[in-house]
């Protein structure tokens, strides 16, 4: 990593399987990557079977499709609920 010289130079965030040479590099942020962190999930529900694995886990998934369904929802204006002449809303 060190001798291509891109890390080094870099300011933003780090995605990365959380390998420790990575948290060698200050001036960034780090994040951790989503299939890694699934698949560790995933080990410690099989191999451990805690219950906070699984629920961790799922979350995970399941978030990207509720956050999409949710901005793609219509916004309904309530019946009750007029505009003024000036743009504003008015009950």
């Amino acid at each position: 990593m060190q001798a291509i010289g891109v890390i080094p130079r870099y300011g933003g965030v780090l995605i990365h399987d959380g390998w420790a040479s990575y948290l060698a590099y200050e001036h960034c942020g780090h994040g951790r990557c989503g299939a890694h962190l699934l698949r560790e999930l995933a080990f410690l529900v099989e191999v451990d079977g805690y219950p906070w694995a699984k629920n961790m886990k799922r979350l995970l998934q399941h978030t990207p499709a509720r956050r999409s369904r949710g901005a793609n929802a219509k916004r309904s204006v309530p019946a009750s609920t007029t505009t003024s002449k000036n743009g504003t809303a008015t009950s």
